[in-house]
């Protein structure tokens, strides 16, 4: 009976753990989004002038003829850079809410599956106390139930923390 009452608080000790390591993760990546940068220095390349060389001159006069070098820079590039600094500030923003929200189902997936997990064990617990194998026939079809849910949760918990990583990297391209 000792040994199962430990088992119980080995819960809240795994909950509380699986909690700080949650806060870790968003804190990570909250900061890996805050790290990046709107501007690139492909946007640079923009700028860069357009440059063309050219002779004017019948064939026959080609090799007297004087060479032309004209450079060509357009204006518009500057709004282009704008507007990807703008789309890029606005993504990091958006990515930023979405990490503080996938956090948000990550802990109730947690608080979820720890309320599964106790039940679990209150099964087990009475499933000692049962003599009649139709009960505990019953109750291991429940328990089994169980098992899978917390299975599901663990994958949705898995999903919504690949979906912060995706984040990340979206963000840091």
């Amino acid at each position: 009976m000792l040994a199962d009452h430990a088992g119980a608080q080995s819960n809240e000790e795994m909950k509380k753990k699986e909690l700080k390591e949650l806060g870790e993760k968003l804190v990570e990546a909250k900061t890996r989004v805050k790290k990046t940068w709107n501007f690139r220095a492909g946007d640079l390349l923009q700028l860069l002038p357009t440059v063309s060389v050219g002779r004017r001159s019948p064939y026959e006069m080609m090799s007297t003829a004087e060479t032309y070098v004209s450079l060509s820079i357009s204006t518009n590039q500057i709004w282009d850079m704008n507007d990807r600094y703008d789309k890029r500030d606005a993504f990091r923003t958006k990515a930023l809410r979405q990490i503080e929200t996938n956090g948000f189902i990550i802990r109730k997936y947690i608080d979820r599956k720890y309320l599964l997990k106790d039940r679990l064990w209150k099964f087990t617990q009475i499933k000692k106390s049962i003599d009649n194998p139709v009960d505990i026939t019953t109750l291991d079809e429940k328990m089994d139930e169980l098992k899978v849910k917390i299975q599901e949760v663990e994958i949705g918990i898995e999903k919504a923390y690949a979906e912060i990583e995706y984040l990340c990297v979206d963000v840091e391209k």
